[in-house]
């Protein structure tokens, strides 16, 4: 997309924060909308919106909050102030760009202001254009559509906009998932991507070279990054030509923020056929996982099958590089297509949880995979590891970090591992990976259920243990905090993630200590929330019908919470950096040690 330029962004932003439930009015908006316009922004009722989010402000431990104005941002915009901001309205962008300039309004006009609420209404089926002006504002051009008015600077795009409106209206280009999102939102934001097409189509083929230019910096495995890049560049473009609309759509409320991102695609398209083929039946996201106190929960329930195709294209596209014919054969690419075809094909739904229980804030990392054929399964993994060994940079469990596979035995369970020897790597990596997972992380994996595998990265010897199924006794799904944020997302999720934003404040001070060069700073315990936990942000996937529907859900009361723990960040983590200016012979002033804990 474009890069926006001045004060439309700012103007923006905070007109997308504007919308709400008031009064009804006589008329239906999204008849008085075109089909097809590059980009529409509704509001439902701006002043209650905005009454809202000013209530919430108020709420947050910072001094002088910003405050939303929702008349003057119209002025700024519209460049009049007769309309009625308790009712809906909408800009309407009738080229593909952010030129505000060329943006046309869409209201309802003040009772009684001279300016438009005597315009007058065109003839049945005709849509007469009346330039309007006033004493103290710029003339703008403006029609009469039942109870609302059009009106815009620019008389060709309000010319535009009719003709449009003519071919078409939003409401009946919109299905029902859609209409009942847009009635339940209090700002909803229509982009119709064909218009967009070429423009977006020129910044990936930027973003594409930049990466190119980056990567050939390293001229061992440029062309490799090279092709990579191209694969994922054509990837982006298949989705795109697909796409046949984006939604955004945000909700207020006085205890929460949901905003939801929907996205339709061409029928008979590469992308729709990938959705219309997940048939996976609903069931518990969490199973086979403990509850433990986590940084980052996530789980899906998309079949993996169609990625088998995805990856083996990847595969192909490797093949093709000096480079790695160089360094692999023939017979192992295609022993590493036949077991990730395999693998994936037997994926039927997976999960993981990332915690850093250990005293020493090292990350672990749980997961389990529910399969078709646990032993069928557990060989692909073998297969992936031992093959790691010999190519290491083809998406390797291990990550090309080295590692020996070898066979345990544990609680009667044969368990495969892989010790991570950090000594043969770089220092400064080394360094950094000994402080995130200690200094000799351990990968596990084994069967762990009669249709389940688990996979661990852990520094305790018997870390799969955790994922046995007789050692699950309080699965991740009892957890309150999981719980509270899922009666708030759509029910059924295809994929679900979870942070937990407490445990990451408590985690990045002690992380950030154990950094070569940084002084130890704690934060203070958090207090919980009235749920009993930590505040959670949550975002939810679901695939239907030819479309994907993003939900992110935050409540006000963990907003609030975010807000003060990130001060408080800021406040601790601010001296924990080591200056790398000498030191003055000067005795410097004596710092306030409030909220810090010496080392």
């Amino acid at each position: 997309m474009p890069v926006v330029q001045g004060s439309v962004p700012a103007i923006f932003f905070a007109m997308v924060l504007l919308g709400g439930a008031g009064r009804a009015v006589a008329g239906d908006l999204l008849e008085c909308l075109p089909a097809g316009a590059p980009l529409i922004v509704t509001f439902r009722t701006p002043l209650t919106t905005v009454d809202r989010l000013n209530a919430f402000t108020k709420r947050l431990p910072i001094d002088n909050p910003t405050r939303l104005n929702a008349r003057w941002l119209m002025e700024e915009i519209a460049g009049n102030e007769g309309w009625d901001p308790q009712l809906p309205c909408a800009i309407v962008w009738t080229r593909p760009e952010w030129d505000m300039g060329h943006a046309v309004m869409c209201f309802v006009p003040a009772t009684n202001h001279p300016r438009f609420s005597k315009l007058p209404a065109g003839p049945r089926g005709r849509r007469d254009v009346h330039a309007v002006a006033a004493t103290d504002k710029a003339q703008c051009f403006a029609s009469r559509i039942g109870p609302f008015v059009v009106a815009s600077k620019d008389k060709e795009s309000l010319e535009k906009f009719t003709r449009k409106l003519e071919e078409g209206t939003l409401r009946r280009a919109l299905n029902a998932d859609q209409i009942k999102l847009y009635d339940a939102s209090d700002v909803y934001v229509h982009l119709s991507v064909r218009p967009w097409l070429p423009k977006a189509r020129m910044f990936l083929a930027q973003i594409g070279m930049v990466m190119k230019m980056a990567s050939a910096v390293n001229a061992q495995g440029a062309d490799v990054n090279a092709a990579m890049f191209d694969w994922l560049i054509g990837g982006c473009e298949t989705i795109l030509k697909d796409m046949r609309s984006t939604e955004l759509a945000f909700r207020v409320t006085d205890s929460s923020f949901q905003l939801t991102h929907y996205h339709t695609f061409k029928p008979d398209g590469k992308v729709a056929a990938y959705i219309a083929a997940q048939h996976a039946e609903a069931g518990n996201l969490w199973e086979g996982l403990p509850d433990r106190p986590f940084l980052m929960a996530y789980a899906t329930r998309i079949s993996a099958a169609q990625d088998a195709q995805i990856f083996g294209d990847m595969v192909a596209c490797m093949t093709r590089c000096e480079t790695v014919k160089q360094k692999v054969s023939d017979g192992t690419f295609k022993e590493w297509n036949d077991v990730l075809s395999t693998w994936c094909k037997q994926q039927i739904s997976s999960n993981l949880v990332l915690t850093h229980e250990s005293p020493n804030a090292w990350l672990e990392l749980y997961s389990t995979y529910y399969v078709h054929d646990v032993p069928i399964a557990f060989g692909c993994l073998s297969r992936f590891q031992k093959m790691g060994e010999e190519v290491q940079e083809l998406l390797m469990p291990t990550g090309g970090i080295p590692g020996k596979v070898s066979e345990t035995r544990i609680d009667g369970v044969d368990v495969k591992e892989v010790l991570i020897n950090l000594d043969d790597m770089d220092p400064a990596v080394r360094q950094m990976l000994g402080a995130i997972y200690g200094r000799q992380p351990l990968i596990q994996f084994a069967p762990v259920g009669d249709d389940r595998l688990g996979y661990v990265m852990t520094n305790q010897r018997d870390g799969i243990k955790a994922l046995f199924s007789r050692n699950v006794q309080r699965p991740l799904s009892s957890n309150e905090g999981i719980r509270r944020v899922s009666r708030e997302l759509p029910d059924n999720p295809h994929m679900m993630i979870v942070f937990n934003v407490g445990t990451c404040f408590r985690y990045l001070p002690t992380l950030l200590s154990a950094m070569p060069g940084q002084s130890s700073h704690t934060l203070k315990p958090l207090p919980p929330d009235k749920s009993g936990g930590d505040p959670l942000v949550a975002w939810s996937l679901v695939l239907k019908n030819e479309s994907v529907r993003g939900d992110l859900f935050l409540s006000q009361e963990d907003a609030v919470t975010i807000v003060t723990l990130a001060k408080a960040f800021a406040e601790v983590a601010e001296p924990a950096v080591t200056s790398t200016q000498p030191r003055s012979s000067q005795k410097p002033a004596n710092p306030s040690s409030e909220g810090t804990t010496p080392r």
